[in-house]
């Protein structure tokens, strides 16, 4: 867990209407550090001002969804906060987390990218806190 000295951890989870919302949502909120936003796709203007006002250490979305990912992260490119960002999809059909963070290039996006396979909720937890704490060091990886 996070120490509690700590500003709590934000998370911005792309709601698809998928049970599975709700069970990512329960295991970030095991752990008390991290607050989490649930936001509905209701359009590019409306995701890009919600993620403005919050600015979310983590952005969270669920593949197959309503936003595909090349253009998810066109739009962070759009904020310039949001480039030092982590954006993490998980795959509904195998327990993969694809881990996108700042440093390379992914057809003209500025992020890295790492797959990760979860074998328990904690590897999510894990991939969340670790991730999202790296504010400065792009090049970090979970171990």
């Amino acid at each position: 867990m996070l120490m509690s000295n700590h500003t709590p951890l934000k998370v911005v989870c792309i709601e698809t209407g998928s049970i599975l919302d709700d069970s990512i949502a329960a295991i970030l909120l095991f752990n008390q550090d991290i607050k989490v936003f649930s936001v509905k796709y209701l359009g590019d203007d409306q995701l890009l001002s919600i993620l403005s006002r919050i600015s979310p250490d983590v952005i969270l979305s669920i593949e197959p969804a309503t936003l595909n990912r090349i253009h998810m992260l066109e739009l962070m490119l759009t904020i310039p906060s949001m480039i030092e960002k982590c954006i993490v999809f998980v795959h509904m059909w195998d327990n993969c987390l694809d881990v996108y963070n700042r440093s390379t290039v992914v057809s003209s996006i500025p992020f890295e990218q790492t797959t990760i396979t979860m074998t328990s909720s904690l590897d999510l937890l894990n991939v969340v806190t670790n991730y999202g704490l790296i504010r400065d060091s792009p090049y970090q990886r979970v171990t």
